[in-house]
């Protein structure tokens, strides 16, 4: 959320959470092509195993490319505020994170988190008990799918300017 400059805030925010979902996309669709036929009820082919781990592998070279802090230049000309200078030591890191979790806006995130976990794993629990490798795939690629149309509308609609820009809020 710091590189963007307050007018882009909703839509790169949206870019991130659609780029957050490209990975289960790709392995949805790397799953669905590898094991459509031949393949046993409930197990996964082993080369779809090796794809994966290939793609996780180039991901350390590709994080390389990211540019850093001081070198980004906003399209308004603006740098990013870079804390080089601003030395954080761990222990005061813990209590800023301790102060927050002690704020009551904080506590009432809580019952939000245990229902988005829960309902995580017990949609994989369901899924993996119920369907085949293939009907696993599709769902995978379908949500995937589903979640990157969600994120790009909601950057579309943060960044409204009827609505009086909500990500600026």
């Amino acid at each position: 959320m710091g590189y963007p400059s307050e007018s882009q805030r909703g839509c790169l925010l949206a870019v991130w959470l659609a780029m957050r979902n490209v990975g289960p996309l790709i392995t949805g669709i790397i799953t669905l092509v590898l094991n459509t036929s031949g393949a046993e009820t409930g197990k996964v082919a082993y080369k779809t195993y090796y794809a994966l781990i290939v793609i996780q592998c180039l991901g350390v070279p590709a994080s390389l490319l990211i540019s850093k802090p001081d070198k980004v230049i906003r399209p308004d000309g603006t740098r990013i505020p870079y804390l080089k200078n601003d030395r954080t030591s761990v222990k005061k890191e813990l209590r800023h994170i301790w102060d927050t979790l002690r704020t009551p806006h904080f506590s009432l995130l809580i019952p939000i988190f245990i229902t988005g976990v829960w309902g995580q794993t017990y949609q994989s629990n369901f899924v993996t008990a119920v369907l085949s490798v293939r009907s696993r795939a599709l769902m995978g690629l379908r949500a995937s799918s589903v979640s990157i149309l969600a994120a790009i509308s909601f950057g579309g609609v943060a960044d409204a300017m009827w609505l009086g820009g909500l990500a600026r809020r």
